[in-house]
């Protein structure tokens, strides 16, 4: 009769154990990268899109008419979520400048994590916060994010490239507009009465709007336009000031809320 070899209950464990361990490596060290990328639960598509646009606008504004980044300097973010007073994303800025034959350098830029309050209930951003230099990063980026935003507060190199690139079209697209429409080439300013840009992209296209700021109003007027991805230049509309002025601007609907 065949005799059945028993296997040692001690080598079995051993083999699980490693087994486990081998799992828990390769979690925590080949994790795909895609999901620090995913924004996650706020699943309205249209609200999300207001949100991000109003962040651009927002970060774009604070830079002053008296600092040279101002001509040429946008922004573009990575959403990864929001509460009921604050949006995490991850904010690219970047300067670029215009040499010969429209090419584009680029100068000044930055890309950080960034936790920001916005009022309801158009989610007009008023304030914005980032982690510390050096040391300080981690210990201040726990203080600013919840952790389920803290958790996700990393951006592939190709998601932080793939910002860049909406900066660069931004800033194409406004020279396209104003070498077509030079009567817009002082947009944007801070000289009274105030000239703004606000920009949305939706896929492949994309929408700018020339708006004209006033103190007692706060948005006199605006031409809009819309880039196609063949960068065909489209008029989108023009907008008059009316009573039921909103602070905030949408290129895309060229209109206030």
């Amino acid at each position: 009769m065949n005799q059945i070899k028993s296997f040692p209950f001690a080598k079995i464990f051993v083999v699980v154990a490693l087994l486990v361990a081998v799992i828990f490596i390769a979690q925590k060290y080949f994790k795909n990268s895609d999901d620090f990328a995913k924004p996650i639960e706020n699943l309205n598509t249209d609200q999300n899109e207001k949100i991000k646009s109003n962040i651009n606008t927002f970060m774009e504004s604070q830079v002053s008419e008296n600092d040279l980044r101002k001509e040429n300097y946008y922004c573009s973010n990575f959403l990864y979520g929001y509460e009921d007073k604050y949006a995490y994303a991850w904010v690219y800025c970047s300067v670029f400048e215009i040499k010969n034959d429209n090419v584009l350098e680029e100068g000044y830029s930055f890309s950080i994590p960034t936790r920001l309050e916005y009022k309801q209930p158009n989610f007009q951003v008023i304030h914005s916060e980032q982690p510390g230099d050096g040391n300080l990063y981690d210990s201040t980026l726990r203080q600013l994010f919840p952790k389920k935003f803290y958790d996700k507060g990393h951006l592939p190199n190709d998601e932080v490239t793939k910002l860049d690139l909406e900066v660069r079209n931004k800033v194409t697209a406004v020279i396209q507009i104003k070498a077509k429409y030079p009567e817009l080439k002082d947009y944007p300013s801070d000289k009274l009465p105030p000239r703004s840009i606000v920009i949305e992209q939706e896929q492949n296209n994309l929408y700018v709007a020339f708006v004209q700021n006033g103190s007692g109003r706060p948005i006199l007027g605006a031409r809009c336009f819309l880039i196609k991805s063949d960068n065909t230049i489209v008029g989108n509309g023009n907008f008059t000031s009316n009573n039921d002025n909103g602070l905030n601007f949408s290129a895309k609907e060229c209109n206030s809320y």
